[in-house]
């Protein structure tokens, strides 16, 4: 099935958002551990989103299949690729460690899949997640 979440880029819609992305995953049948996981990816992408794109909106693209879930956040913001970005190294001290980062590689690490695109001055984020 597909879902289609369009909000506001404020901290308020975070978590109705979020809610709802909830709610598709469990009407699609995704188990539990899944749900958890594509809501937590969908929290830090969005969290990016509204504090350092300077979008004044963006939506949330949901897709399930059997062998997938694809969550696909697209934003009027700057241009940004997290999925270029270097993780940071978390054997350094955090003394040593720059501020930043461990969002964008938790999302690295719980997806299968991350690409970005820039389409029609929008920021085209795509989240794969395996069933």
């Amino acid at each position: 099935m597909r879902h289609k979440i369009s909000l506001a880029s404020e901290p308020d819609a975070i978590g109705p958002a979020l809610d709802e992305l909830e709610s598709c995953l469990i009407e699609d049948g995704v188990s539990t551990e899944h749900v958890l996981e594509v809501r937590l990816l969908g929290e830090e992408a969005i969290t990016n989103v509204v504090k350092y794109a300077g979008a004044a909106s963006m939506a949330l693209e949901v897709q399930v299949t059997r062998e997938e879930i694809v969550v696909v956040l697209r934003d009027n913001g700057k241009p940004f690729d997290p999925a270029s970005t270097e993780s940071p190294d978390l054997e350094a001290s955090l003394a040593d460690r720059p501020l930043g980062g461990l969002g964008i590689h938790l999302i690295q690490s719980l997806s299968d899949a991350v690409s970005y695109s820039r389409e029609e001055d929008q920021n085209v984020l795509r989240l794969t997640k395996r069933r």
